[in-house]
Order: C-alpha cells, then structure tokens, then sequence
C-alpha cells in the first residue's frame, strides 16, 4: 500500500461511521427502555397465572400477559363477553377475588376451567389444573353496573360460599391480541429492539467489506483495482480534508465515497450557496462527458477554487467557471463540447479553451443570479 491510501482512509470512515451509528442506536434504545417504558410499561409476564401478582400491584390501565388455570363461576354476561370470578391474592399472600371479562370466543374453554377448578377445589389436587386460557388484556376499576350484578351474585347464587369482602375493587378485562400489540408499550419494545438490531447490525457490517462495493465497480469501469488506485495518490498533487486529488482521479474518502476520473471532465466550477441565517455553502462541481455531476463540499471558498484548479490543471480543454457561455455549450450544445475537449487538436482549440480561465487571485466569489442557468460574467460562479 501507498503511503497515503485512499482505501484504507475510506475503511476508517466506515470504520467510525458504523461506530458512531452503533452507539447512537444503543443510547437511543436505553433512553427508551430508562425514560419512557416505565411510565407505560403494561406487561406482567406470568409463566402460571397473571393473578398471582398481588392485585394492589396491578395498575389500573395497564396491560398485562399471563394464564388463569381457574375460573370459579361468571355472574354476568354481555354481547361480547361474560363476567367470571377467578382467584387471586393481596400483597401479603392471602387469597383473594378478581372478576375477569373474556369474551364470548372462549365460553366452552371456561367451562372446562370452571369444573376442573371445582375438582381442585374438591380434591385438592393440582393435577386437576390442566387447562388455561391466555390472558392478554388490562386492569381497570369495576365500574357501577358490574358491581350491582355483582353483589346480587354473591346475594342468590354465590355457590362457592365465596366471600364478597375478598373480591377487588379492580378487575381483569380480556382483549384481542392484536389491541395489546398495538400498545403504546408494544410499539415502544419494538422500537427500542428495533434499535439494538440496527447497532449490532452496525457493528457485524464493520468486519465486512460492502463499503468497498461502490468504489470496486466505479474501478472496474477503467479496469483498475485498490491496489492501483492508491499508487496513484503516492503522494497526492493536492489535499483537503477528505479530498484527494492524483492526475488522473479525485477521491473524496468518506464513508460513501466518491470517485471521479479527471478526463472525463468537460465543466469545472466552483459554486456558492447562500443560506438564510447561516454560512454559505461551498462546491467543486464537475461535470462529465457520461452527464454525471460531482459535487464536493469543502469548508471555504479557498479550497473550493483550490480544488477546482487542481483538477482544470490535469483536464485543462475542460471548461472552467459558471457563465451563460459555459452552461449553454454543456446544456444546449453537448455534442460540441464534447468535440471540444476531446476531438480538437490543441491548436485549434486553444481559443475555446480560454473562454474562462481560473484567477489564481480571486479573493471573494461574487453574487450569482437566482436562475440554476444565469451567468456572471466577472467571477464564474455559481450561487
């Protein structure tokens, strides 16, 4: 390798991009996990039953996930459901009541939960405790309308000899599935896991080399390969941040890189943009025979005129400077431009050549009309 090489200066940029992007993703994820999932955390993930949670803990609203492998008997029923009561426990262990809505879709596997909760609590045994019902839904406050239902339950049909004191004044309330995953906290996990696979996925992608996938097809469009390529730049004839210049390429070295073969080159230009409450910005704009345009950012007007004369100097029939005579030849008359540059004998170009030459010793680049097309004549440049 070359004692300044492009491709390795293009692997470090990729190197610290995907090191940078890696650890950004993982700060976002944690900023998510630490500062906004335990104001709308609403999963209790139960391996048994959702209720042995003790019901003071269960915060009204939130969702939760577990199994009920017992349903002592419903007190009510609506179009969409019906009003079961199953066991649970206080904060100090002691059993306690909750009612559970589940909707009508799951009546016969109730049923089943109900007579084998009877044989247990006959028999004692949890053998009995088979089946289960997946309990994916949320905690809220009984409501007026369910507590009277309620009490006349425990009034005339209470068989159990259930104690009507025990039961909370929250209760279990069963949704679709597809109402839990659309949670503020469902999307929140798969965001903040989305996150963490995009930063590992950052740093797998840091001992490949799909990087180099860009650069190696421009390069085998002149049959060239990394290896030359760098020999070029041994030393470089210019610099600028990430910009380096041989006589026949301009590499911009930057995590997407940039490759530009200088005889390919027809128009030359530095331009200026203006932005509102902020500094300008500067390009060196080259423009191909292929139609292609390259822009490169460099920091001050100095280096963008510098560049520009760095590569006008390896492709001087190029034409050089943002004028009216300049974007009609390339716009309106390529074909001649092209015969131009390349088709033309020095001599009898040599006028045409001239039509605007860099000024070493331009210090500011002037104003330039609104139009992408104007001209001005004086500087050459593009606003």
């Amino acid at each position: 390798m070359s004692k300044t090489s492009v491709i390795k200066k293009i692997a470090k940029a990729n190197r610290t991009l995907r090191i940078v992007g890696a650890v950004c993703l993982l700060i976002f994820a944690v900023l998510i996990f630490v500062g906004l999932l335990p104001d709308t955390t609403k999963y209790c993930l139960s391996s048994k039953n959702v209720f042995s949670l003790p019901v003071e803990e269960h915060r009204v609203d939130h969702f939760y996930l577990g199994k009920t492998y017992s349903l002592y008997d419903y007190f009510a029923e609506n179009d969409g459901g019906r009003f079961y009561l199953t066991n649970a426990q206080d904060r100090d262990g002691e059993d306690q009541i909750m009612v559970v809505y589940i909707p009508n879709k799951y009546d016969d596997k109730a049923e089943s939960i109900i007579e084998q909760t009877q044989l247990y609590m006959e028999s004692g045994d949890e053998d009995y405790l088979e089946k289960s019902i997946s309990c994916r839904g949320y905690v809220t406050t009984i409501n007026y309308e369910t507590e009277k239902f309620l009490n006349e339950y425990f009034v005339s049909y209470n068989y159990y000899g259930l104690d009507r004191d025990s039961v909370s004044d929250t209760m279990f309330v069963m949704v679709p599935a597809s109402k839990v995953l659309l949670s503020s906290s469902s999307l929140f996990i798969v965001l903040a896991l989305a996150l963490i696979f995009g930063a590992v996925a950052f740093l797998v992608s840091l001992f490949s080399k799909g990087y180099m996938k860009k650069i190696n097809k421009r390069l085998m469009r002149e049959s060239l390969t990394a290896e030359e390529l760098d020999a070029e730049f041994d030393p470089p004839v210019f610099t600028s941040g990430s910009v380096y210049v041989s006589p026949k390429h301009v590499v911009n070295a930057l995590a997407n890189p940039q490759i530009l073969t200088i005889a390919d080159v027809v128009w030359i230009y530095p331009s200026k943009v203006n932005q509102i409450n902020s500094n300008p910005i500067y390009h060196s704009v080259f423009m191909t025979r292929e139609h292609e345009c390259m822009k490169i950012a460099l920091k001050d007007q100095a280096q963008t005129e510098a560049l520009c004369r760095a590569v006008h100097q390896y492709q001087p029939r190029a034409l050089y400077g943002y004028v009216i005579e300049n974007s009609e030849l390339y716009y309106k008359h390529f074909n001649e431009l092209i015969d131009q540059v390349y088709n033309q004998n020095q001599e009898s170009t040599s006028d045409a050549e001239a039509v605007i030459q860099p000024d070493d010793s331009a210090k500011a680049l002037p104003d330039a009309p609104e139009a992408g097309n104007g001209a001005n004549s004086e500087g050459g440049t593009e606003e």
